[in-house]
């Protein structure tokens, strides 16, 4: 009886594990964005030591997650006064993402007249050889998805591309499976399925991989976001959670608990975009942004 006891037991455990009945643990995300939230809104209403700070205890839980974060982090310590810690942030985003540098002349171009960029300019030789040497693959690996990304654009027919979106998927998905998922590759899975990439054994091998770095926390849960609003307007012209902005063609189903979807996948609510952004919101949509506030402020 005992013995069964123990058994049942067992049984129910491995149930519990695999069938994810609980729910899934925080991962750094759930702490490291919102603080990033918080920190835009404070840029936005032009509080920059507030800001500058909400960034930096934002860096405390997750150094380096993209370069973008880093800019606005340097772009507040710059309206702060703080230019040096401004560079210091810039810095890192190029040893750590090495960011397209139109994008980065771009962003800072209001900045341009500062003593730091002279400085950064004179360093990214430094700087792009520091990024190379930390990554943690080889740069082959990058050279091959940029040219995967290439091959992609460049076809002379549909079957075309079908075809070679498919030989890129399963390269792909040996590179991810080796050394986990790559930023930069984006685009190749999105192309995959956007051309009517079929869900076959190969792609479900790289959705199972990408699942499951989701399931670890090592991957955000809006990972899918953009492809799911995207396949959705495909089958009939209606978006989930409103990664496209634009709403009149496209408008976002059951609008009126379209912030409770976002912000169950970890992402703010469509005020956020309007506040921070600049980007209109649908026509009928009521924000909750009293308490996305307080909740910010509680972090």
């Amino acid at each position: 009886m005992l013995l069964h006891l123990k058994y049942t037991f067992y049984i129910l455990c491995t149930f519990l594990l695999f069938n994810n009945c609980a729910s899934d643990p925080p991962s750094v995300y759930d702490e490291y964005d919102p603080l990033i939230w918080s920190a835009m809104v404070s840029l936005k209403d032009r509080l920059n030591s507030k800001a500058l700070a909400k960034f930096q205890e934002a860096f405390e839980v997750l150094p380096h997650d993209n370069a973008k974060d880093l800019f606005y982090a340097a772009e507040a310590a710059l309206k702060a006064g703080k230019n040096d810690v401004a560079k210091e942030f810039i810095k890192t985003a190029f040893i750590t993402h090495n960011p397209d540098s139109t994008y980065y002349v771009s962003f800072f171009a209001p900045f341009k007249g500062e003593k730091i960029f002279d400085e950064l300019a004179a360093e990214r030789t430094q700087l792009r050889e520091a990024y190379y040497a930390n990554l943690p693959y080889p740069k082959q690996v990058l050279d091959d998805i940029e040219k995967m990304q290439n091959s992609s654009r460049e076809f002379i027919s549909t079957a075309h591309k079908r075809k070679t979106d498919s030989i890129n998927l399963s390269q792909l998905t040996a590179i991810t499976r080796k050394y986990g998922w790559i930023d930069k590759a984006h685009f190749i899975a999105l192309s995959y399925k956007l051309t009517g990439g079929e869900d076959n054994e190969v792609w479900n091998n790289l959705k199972s991989i990408i699942d499951d770095e989701i399931k670890k926390g090592k991957l955000r849960k809006s990972f899918w976001t953009l492809l799911d609003d995207v396949q959705q307007i495909q089958k009939n012209q209606k978006q989930i959670y409103g990664t496209s902005q634009n709403w009149d063609e496209y408008p976002i189903m059951n609008l009126k608990k379209v912030d409770k979807r976002r912000a169950k996948i970890g992402l703010p609510p469509l005020w956020y975009l309007y506040k921070v952004h600049g980007h209109e919101l649908p026509e009928g949509y009521t924000a909750a942004n009293d308490d996305f506030l307080k909740s910010l402020q509680e972090k």
